[in-house]
């Protein structure tokens, strides 16, 4: 792993935003201060000390003093820097970039996946299986699809069924599952004959298969769907909400659309297209009242009705009226908002931060 990454003292690391002006997007901090002059013709956001840059219609990689660390040289960034490499494509060949520049070409393959827990998906002929940071194959490829690796293990699909692979390749738990999520909080939701349910590192079914379907464990609850209707479970399996409502005969109806998951002991939920939010007891503590929701970052969470766009705090009150044509979550205590055409940064008091003078604009991030 590349050691420019790895030894960055995380105490160091800068928080900017990518902005764009007159067509041109740079980088500037918490204060609306120019970091990085706007001169590309588009940018993302920093990971592991590196941002993506496009420059004549290529791709390269600035540093955060906006050196451009890694030349603009590809014709797409499918993979901004994780586990110290950065996943790139010119000319149709995939190639793993370190932050020297360093490059792993992988010409070989049809498709590349990035590196988690040191390995990359990869595939040929239609066959997955995995390379390590030197480009080597240490996972036979005789796989129908890989994913990333997740808590230590990786989903993998064979022969129309579903399993697990450690990251040495052994078959831990065993492909026969008709569809499997990653494993989230040591859990994984699996569907079998028998409908779907929750597996542990074991393979054993601590959540018996019993519902439709069902969503990642986050902050210890799922959700998941019994009879067309949709319910919360805790990590024990326990039923934390009813599921005997149905849209038909009952005002009450939970449709768990996006974000599924809790955050903040929240969780946002819809009923007959009205977004409210329930907490860990399965308690509406926040009423239907919105058509959008992000859900809670930092405390607060983005929702719009037919004023606009604001924000909500934990007890639901409208702490920023709903005002603005769009917004972003909050991210380092700022949140992007659009106002008259242009964007602009307020704080959680809606004071403006940054004035409204951006054509878009990125959340703020630590560059590392």
């Amino acid at each position: 792993m590349n050691s420019k990454i790895e030894n960055k003292p995380k105490e160091l690391s800068i928080v900017m935003a990518a902005v764009c002006t007159g067509q041109k997007w740079g980088f500037i901090d918490r204060s609306g201060n120019e970091i990085i002059s706007s001169r590309f013709e588009c940018a993302d956001s920093f990971s592991e000390g590196y941002a993506a840059v496009c420059i004549n219609d290529k791709w390269g990689f600035i540093n955060e003093k906006g050196v451009l660390a890694i030349p603009a040289k590809y014709d797409k960034v499918k993979q901004a820097f994780t586990e110290g490499f950065a996943l790139v494509i010119l000319k149709e060949d995939f190639i793993f970039i370190d932050g020297d520049g360093k490059e792993i070409l992988l010409s070989k393959y049809d498709d590349v996946l990035g590196f988690s827990h040191g390995l990359a998906p990869v595939c040929f002929k239609k066959k997955w299986g995995f390379v390590d940071v030197k480009g080597r194959e240490v996972i036979s490829l005789i796989y129908d699809k890989t994913y990333g690796f997740s808590e230590g293990l990786c989903r993998v699909e064979k022969n129309k069924r579903y399993g697990y692979i450690d990251v040495q390749g052994n078959e831990v738990i065993a492909i026969k599952y008709f569809y499997a999520f990653h494993f989230s909080e040591g859990l994984a939701g699996v569907t079998s004959k028998n409908g779907f349910g929750y597996i542990n590192k074991k393979g054993d079914e601590v959540i018996v298969s019993q519902y439709q379907w069902g969503t990642d464990f986050s902050e210890g609850f799922a959700a998941v769907e019994k009879n067309d209707l949709w319910g919360v479970i805790d990590y024990k399996g326990n039923e934390i909400t009813s599921f005997k409502y149905n849209e038909q005969k009952s005002i009450f109806y939970y449709r768990f659309d996006p974000p599924y998951n809790f955050s903040a002991g929240f969780m946002a939920v819809s009923f007959e297209g009205w977004y409210g939010f329930i907490n860990t007891k399965g308690e509406e503590v926040i009423p239907f009242d919105y058509v959008n929701t992000l859900g809670f970052f930092e405390n607060m969470a983005m929702v719009s009705d037919k004023r606009g766009s604001g924000f909500v705090n934990t007890k639901g009150e409208e702490i920023i009226p709903l005002q603005y044509e769009d917004a972003q979550n909050f991210s380092n205590k700022l949140a992007a908002v659009k106002l008259n055409g242009k964007w602009g940064f307020i704080d959680k008091e809606n004071n403006i931060a940054i004035p409204f003078c951006y054509q878009m604009t990125k959340p703020f991030r630590k560059t590392y």
